[in-house]
């Protein structure tokens, strides 16, 4: 019983020195996956801003997109509207020497 015991403590002991032996690697895996963490985080930050910042691009680009299309539309009435006034208009004034004899 007491060789079982000692037996154990022996095993106890190896395991505790190979523990220790292992502890420099697992420190650095430790390190590494910590400064891992911490850029992917930051990345994270980063990629969010940038989203912001697209998606605040978009609107922008949305936003001048509507100005030129309502810009647009009052081009086209406006030149409906010309049209119909210069076809009521008769094609040759009534003129004196250039000058229009309805307005004198």
């Amino acid at each position: 019983m007491l060789q079982d015991k000692g037996s154990d403590i022996s095993n106890y002991d190896q395991r505790i020195r190979q523990l220790l032996e292992i502890m420099p690697s697992y420190d650095a895996l430790y390190s590494f996956t910590i400064s891992i963490v911490r850029k992917l985080g930051q990345l994270r930050t980063s990629y969010i801003e940038k989203n912001i910042y697209a998606n605040r691009s978009d609107f922008e680009v949305m936003h001048a997109q509507s100005s030129l299309l309502i810009i647009h539309a009052q081009l086209e009435r406006l030149k409906l509207q010309l049209y119909e006034v210069t076809r009521r208009r008769p094609i040759r004034p009534a003129s004196y020497h250039g000058d229009d004899l309805l307005q004198k």
